[in-house]
Formats: structure tokens, sequence, C-alpha cells
């Protein structure tokens, strides 16, 4: 590898001198200018971009934040999450490091530390909303991040995230158009925005039809098939109370959900109509699922590109307010809808 050494010992000149010619400085020669820059040609010289690095101020490296979490299917997707980010930051000559919040408290000292340190230049943070205090901090401390997903409606940072309204309207405007007025929701926990969001936006529907949404048939816990499952067991114990269809907020609960309806002997959607998101994960086809189900699609892939830029325009500097994206969900025609059996 060609160094700074080699190509000032071919021009008899120190390696500063070299360094200074390549940087542009003005009391450099232009004679000597044009040696450097003929024997950098000559030799193939390439900078250390660690060098390069390190005389910017930047380390190269990100951090992503993640909860804790010891469900195997949120851990999955996390999974997915961390191999997507790390194939677009590549891209960008840029490393991702994985930071995980306990389950207590976290501790701000250390993404201060990462960051006052140089170890990382700016943070992803995935699933805002499960600590919006994090963000507090780090805006509080002009540390640069990224989030995917959103902790609150209004948000004066850099964010990608899913139109989870535009989820639930999407789907709860195609069941009530079939005559479904009774309709389940069954999503992310208390502390989820964007199942908040997706409940919103089919509240809303529901309202512009002089209807209410019945508070028994929300059920908000982990998104795992465990939870989808015991969700439909739930719904149905009470066969007068039962729903006619059922919002999924994605297929890793819409697993579960059409797992606990087949154990209780109901078809979709002859008995009940079932609608999910899909996020297209690698671990949960749609085409496992029979029937194939409707209901909206996003990939979460769409959103690693506009993630990884959007943190590098952070750490450059750019005020953060601008770089914000809703991505728009599309419909989807599947087979798991109709008009309900009963009144």
């Amino acid at each position: 590898m060609v160094t700074l050494k080699d190509i000032g010992l071919r021009l008899g000149i120190s390696p500063t001198q070299v360094s200074r010619a390549l940087g542009g400085y003005p009391d450099v020669s232009d004679d000597t200018r044009q040696r450097v820059e003929d024997a950098v040609r000559q030799l193939g010289y390439r900078p250390n971009p660690n060098a390069l690095r390190l005389k910017a101020g930047r380390s190269g490296v990100v951090g992503l934040v993640v909860p804790e979490n010891s469900e195997q299917e949120e851990s999955n997707i996390l999974l997915e999450i961390l191999l997507g980010l790390a194939v677009e930051f590549w891209k960008r000559d840029v490393l991702v490091v994985l930071n995980v919040l306990p389950k207590a408290a976290p501790s701000t000292k250390s993404y201060t530390r990462l960051f006052r340190q140089a170890a990382v230049d700016g943070f992803v943070v995935v699933n805002p909303s499960a600590d919006p205090g994090l963000l507090a901090f780090l805006m509080a401390e002009s540390i640069p991040f990224v989030t995917h997903g959103r902790a609150a409606t209004t948000a004066g940072h850099a964010f990608v995230d899913l139109d989870n309204r535009a989820v639930g309207q999407i789907m709860a405007a195609r069941l009530a158009d079939l005559g479904h007025r009774d309709i389940a929701f069954v999503d992310g926990p208390q502390d989820s925005f964007s199942a908040e969001e997706r409940l919103s936006g089919l509240s809303g529907v529901l309202a512009a039809r002089g209807l209410s949404q019945r508070d028994d048939l929300i059920h908000r816990g982990m998104m795992t098939e465990q939870f989808g499952e015991a969700a439909v067991l739930s719904l149905f114990k009470n066969p007068d109370r039962a729903p006619t269809a059922i919002m999924v907020g994605n297929l890793v609960l819409a697993t579960g959900v059409m797992r606990g309806l087949q154990r209780l002997g109901l078809s979709v959607p002859g008995d009940v109509s079932v609608m999910a998101h899909d996020d297209v994960l690698a671990r949960y086809p749609r085409t496992t699922l029979t029937p194939d189900l409707s209901g909206t699609a996003s990939p979460f892939t769409e959103a690693w590109g506009d993630i990884a830029g959007f943190l590098g325009q952070a750490i450059d500097g750019k005020n953060p307010g601008g770089l914000q994206k809703l991505i728009a969900p599309v419909a989807v025609q599947g087979a798991s809808v109709a008009a309900p059996a009963r009144a």
C-alpha cells in the first residue's frame, strides 16, 4: 500500500509537505503540488479512509438502538431490521453497531459516552415509542439520530415512518363498506404509537358513519403469534358479542389469529373477515396463510435507504426537522373478507 512517506521519498520532500500539497494549502508552490499529483497517479496512492474520518472528526460508525426483548418473533423482526440497515450503511462505507436498551431505565450516559468519544457519529432508534424520554435526551444533547417509526404525531427529529393512520383507514373503510360494524382490533402494546395511529384510523372511519369502536373488541399486546391466538380466543368467548371482522397489526399476529380461528372451527371469510398489514418480512410471507389475506402492505426495505441518507445528513448538520418521511401503504386485495354473515 502506497503511503505519503513513499511519495515523499520519490520526490525528496517530507510526508508533511505531501499532505499539505494534497490538502490544497496555499504555502505549497504550484510546481510542488503538480509533482505530488503526478506521483499520486503514477504510484496509485489512495487516501486511508480512517485517516480521512479522523481529519473530518468522524468515526464512520453509527449505533442502532433497539429495545431488549425476550420474545422470539419480535427478536426476529429486529434481526431483519439490523441486517437491512447494515447493508444500506455498508453501501455508504459506514459500519453499524448494535445498542440494546435494557428493560430497566436505560442509561443515557452510554449514548453520551459513545458520541462524545467519537466512537459513533449518530444513532438509528428503532421503536422510539418504547422510550420517548431517550429521544428528548438525544435532542437536548444535540446528538444526531433518526428513528424508524415515531413516538408522537409531531416530531422535531429525523424519522422514516409508515403512515399507520392510513393503514387503519384503508382496512376499516373496506370492512365498513361491506357492512361490518363490530370490528376487532388486534395490534401492538399500549405504548405503541403505530398501533395507536391505526386504531385512530379505524375509529375515524366508523365515526364518519355514525358508529363507534367497541372497547371490548380492542386487544393490544406483544406482536407475537401467541398473543394473536390468545386475543382471538378471548374475542369469541361470548358468541353474542363476537366481532364479524378482525383488523390485525402485522402477519406475525395474523398467524396466531388464523390459528385461533381454526381452533374455534371458524372459517375465513365465511364466519369472520380478517385483514392484516404486511411488512413483507422474510420469516412471515403472506403465502403461508390461507386464504390469502386482504389488508395493506409496505415493505420494511423501503425505509432503509432513507434512514441511512437522513442520518448522514443529520450528522452533516442539516436541520433534522426537514428529514422526515411518511411511507404510504398499498391496499392488498386478498380473499379473506366478505360481507358479515350475521347482522
